[in-house]
């Protein structure tokens, strides 16, 4: 049933219930105040009856009843008039009962009478009102009583007479109040559509809302009352739901797209995240935690367990340490224990966890992720058993070479000893050699030059005597070309073990490389004039750079080098160029067209001995000694260059080698042998000077301190970033390190953390030189600012020096006669014993380990230094000085 009606029927029923209510108070007024009109109206006529009854008094008591009787008939007509008056003249009567006699005395008016019933029940009082019922019906009168003649006198009138006004007035009344009824009704309808009108707009609004349709309105809005305001709010209403719903559904896609994303984390995350109380009971899981407890999803992990503490833990305990840790922590990181999973095989598990609190702080669950580290433990188990298995091949290990050490400074000492017979066998056989074969060479030219001049012609047309004396001649130059390269053979083995004992003297001068070229080409231009197939070409720059070398060293390089490629070169050409390629630098290329060398053959040629065909120099082999080009390189690593080869088999073979012509570059890279520039070159051969590693990208700075520190008997190398140091200091073992700090690639300061982490090189001292104030900080054992004071150098360089600690005990042994021995040569913060012979021989059977100096003086010194050997004791024998020669 729709509102309109609901309300019409609800206002027209509280209308006619309000009608009805207003109609039945009216009635009860009305005939109250009816009935009591007419009460007074009646008991006033009877009054006035009586009245004249009572004044006719003295006549009633004289005629009787006959005189009553005309006396009322006197007065009748004057009580139907009166009556008459109040519209009750048709049914009024007026009666006298005789009360004595018990009987009627009169009656006037309409027919009927009065039961004598109802005068037994008047007579009781004086006066009154009274209805009741007659023989004509039910009727309404007033009734007194005379008590002298016991008389009773009563005027009544009919019910429905006395009431007839009132019912014409109530019908009248009921009239005029069904058609106001009726009239107010159809206003109140109409008004109550306009208004159900209105709210149904409304209404229907809030439906299309409800059924999702956010661009309705309640239109037309009128009107400034309750309604209307209703109105607009609902429109206000929807308009915010719309821009709210709009934001919802962004803000509930968002969400969506957050959880899915979430969820596949959660789901998809290799680690196990985890959810439990802390009575034991998982609250939720993930895939990986179902999988790493060998259950087949998160579900089955949560209803398996329902005490963790001794259903998942294998030991409890832990579970307790862990709960307890989390409640004083807050969180635990890296909590490793041993959890049984579903088919009773153990995991280590790793645990990271924390408390979840309420927003009261309450504890509400424990979160976490689990990671199975079996693996990890079990690696680290086996590394440990794996390390003791080490450890003690280690030790067995080191005893072993202990003992090879100690047979290995045994024969490195013969070694020294067979090198120094070795220099001293060379020098006496030159010396041996050079004699008879100065002579040979001698008379084999003499001879040929007087038989050649003298017995040759001789032999005139006898062809047998000139095929004799030619063979004899020619024979004769063969003794002096074999003498010849003999005595470059000789000449070379004591170039080169002069070059390699360190006894070679060099004469540096400033020089032109372009006059060294000159040199050198006219020396070979003979062997190319007996080649006029081989071209030999020459290009040098004019504008070379001087540099200081020995210049008979470096024209002995260039004369090697051209020998060897005319040797190899049967025709073609061989070019000699020299430029300088970068500033400082000089590079010389010596090719040539010839039968080229095999790759793995381009290194071993620069070996002693050895030449392209890996064969034996001593072999029958009339190309050359296979000493050439070792003293080439010798000389060219001698100034801190590099030289090599390149070739391919018949394609010919081109020598190369630069140089630096800076001083202090050159100086740097003498030390280091030019290991930067190529593999498989010569071993930097430690002397017993201090070896210095300056690590310093400026060049003039460089220069400073490799001519201050070379100046006071130090050697130097020079490296020019961090990372180069490193692999110097690996490999050349310094004395001391000087660092700068700022510097291209990798700084001072990494490079000392490197060094310091390095247990090979930690403990060489390291001096640091930079132009920061804060350098003391860079991690060396000094530092020095920059510029820098000479004194203050050098002092602190020998203090750092001196500083450092050989880490072994030493013994000089001192003669019963004259001074001990100096170890100044080994500059050593070492405990130094000065002692007998004897004494030495008392520590050493008290277990010393350490280094004994013996003077080569000593008698029985090889006893000795055998003796001490094979008790593991390191022997230094100090030599004497020898005469230079």
């Amino acid at each position: 049933m729709k509102l309109v009606v609901k309300i019409n029927a609800f206002a027209l029923a509280v209308m006619a219930l309000l009608s009805l209510c207003l109609i039945i108070v009216g009635l009860l007024v009305i005939d109250d105040i009816t009935y009591d009109m007419n009460s007074r109206l009646l008991c006033q006529e009877l009054g006035s009856v009586a009245d004249k009854v009572a004044g006719a008094h003295g006549l009633l008591e004289r005629s009787g009843l006959a005189g009553v009787k005309a006396y009322v008939q006197l007065t009748e007509q004057e009580v139907v008039d009166e009556l008459s008056d109040y519209a009750y003249g048709r049914t009024g009567r007026l009666e006298i009962f005789d009360l004595t006699a018990n009987r009627l005395v009169l009656t006037v008016g309409a027919p009927g009478r009065i039961n004598e019933a109802v005068f037994s029940q008047m007579a009781g009082q004086d006066a009154g009102v009274l209805e009741f019922e007659a023989s004509d019906g039910t009727r309404f009168g007033a009734f007194r009583s005379f008590a002298p003649w016991n008389w009773l006198l009563s005027l009544s009138i009919s019910r429905h007479e006395m009431f007839e006004k009132r019912n014409e007035f109530l019908q009248n009344v009921s009239a005029f109040a069904l058609v106001a009824f009726v009239v107010a009704a159809f206003m109140f309808t109409l008004s109550v559509r306009a208004l159900v009108g209105r709210l149904q707009r409304a209404l229907d609004c809030v439906r299309k809302v409800e059924q999702g349709d956010f661009k309705a309105r309640v239109e037309p809005v009128q009107g400034r009352d309750e309604i209307a305001g209703l109105q607009r709010g609902i429109n206000s209403m929807v308009s915010k739901i719309e821009e709210r719903t709009v934001e919802s559904i962004r803000a509930r896609v968002n969400l969506q797209a957050s959880e899915k994303r979430y969820r596949g984390i959660f789901e998809g995350i290799p680690s196990g995240i985890f959810q439990t109380s802390f009575e034991g009971a998982f609250l939720s899981a993930n895939p990986a935690v179902a999988k790493m407890l060998g259950f087949e999803n998160p579900e089955q992990v949560i209803r398996h367990y329902k005490n963790l503490f001794t259903e998942l833990y294998v030991h409890p305990e832990e579970r307790k340490r862990f709960v307890e840790m989390l409640r004083d922590k807050g969180s635990v990181d890296h909590f490793e224990t041993l959890l049984r999973r579903r088919d009773g095989d153990l995991i280590w598990v790793s645990l990271k966890a924390r408390v979840l609190e309420d927003e009261n702080g309450e504890p509400l669950c424990i979160e976490g992720t689990a990671e199975d580290v079996t693996a990890r433990k079990k690696a680290e188990l086996d590394l440990a058993d794996l390390n003791r298995r080490l450890e003690n091949l280690v030790e067995e290990r080191t005893r072993d070479l202990a003992h090879k050490a100690g047979e290995l400074r045994l024969a490195n000492q013969r070694l020294k000893e067979l090198d120094e017979a070795k220099s001293s066998f060379l020098s006496s056989v030159s010396h041996e050699l050079r004699t008879p074969l100065t002579s040979i060479l001698g008379f084999a030219k003499l001879i040929n030059k007087d038989f050649s001049g003298a017995y040759l012609p001789l032999a005139g047309d006898d062809a047998k005597l000139a095929r004799k004396g030619e063979r004899i001649r020619d024979n004769l130059e063969i003794i002096e070309h074999e003498g010849e390269r003999l005595t470059r053979l000789i000449n070379d083995v004591l170039d080169l073990n002069k070059i390699e004992s360190g006894r070679i003297e060099w004469h540096d001068v400033e020089m032109s490389m372009a006059e060294c070229v000159e040199q050198a080409v006219n020396a070979v231009a003979g062997q190319f004039a007996l080649k006029p197939d081989v071209v030999l070409k020459v290009e040098v720059r004019e504008d070379l750079p001087l540099m200081r070398a020995d210049r008979d060293r470096m024209v002995q390089v260039f004369i090697n080098l051209l020998n060897n490629a005319a040797k190899f070169t049967k025709s073609g050409v061989v070019r000699l160029s020299v430029s300088e390629i970068d500033q400082g630098v000089i590079e010389a290329r010596v090719s040539d067209t010839g039968v080229g060398i095999n790759k793995e053959d381009l290194e071993k040629i620069f070996l002693k001995f050895q030449q392209a065909e890996n064969e034996d120099t001593l072999a029958e082999k009339p190309k050359g000694t296979g000493l050439g080009l070792t003293i080439c390189r010798e000389i060219i690593s001698h100034y801190g260059g590099r030289i090599w080869a390149e070739s391919e088999p018949g394609k010919g073979s081109t020598f190369i080698f630069r140089l630096s012509t800076h001083p202090a570059d050159r100086q740097g890279r003498r030390s280091e042998l030019g290991a930067a520039m190529s593999e498989g070159s010569p071993v930097f051969v430690r002397t017993g000077t201090p070896l210095v590693l300056v690590v310093e990208d400026d060049q003039a700075t460089s220069t400073f301190l490799t001519q201050l520190l070379g100046d006071h008997g130090l050697d130097v190398a020079v490296a020019y970033d961090g990372e180069q140091a490193l692999e110097m200091a690996g490999r050349l073992r310094p004395d001391l390190i000087t660092m700068d700090i700022m510097m291209p690639g990798m700084d001072g300061r990494t490079a000392i953390a490197r060094l310091r982490g390095d247990p090979r090189l930690k403990d060489i001292p390291v001096l640091v030189l930079s132009v920061l104030q804060d350098a003391v900080y860079a991690g060396g054992d000094a530092a020095l600012v920059k510029p820098l004071e000479p004194e203050r150098l050098l002092d602190a360089v020998n203090g750092l020096l001196l500083k450092r600690d050989s880490g072994q005990n030493l013994i000089v042994l001192r003669p019963e006669k004259g001074p001990a021995a100096s170890c100044d040569f080994a500059r050593t913060s070492a405990r130094v014993s000065y002692c007998t012979e004897q004494e030495m021989w008392d520590q050493v059977d008290k277990g010393f380990m350490g280094t004994v100096i013996i003077p080569a003086a000593s008698e029985n010194v090889s006893d000795m230094s055998r003796q001490l050997a094979e008790k593991g004791v390191q022997v230094l024998i100090m030599p004497e000085a020898a005469p230079e020669q």
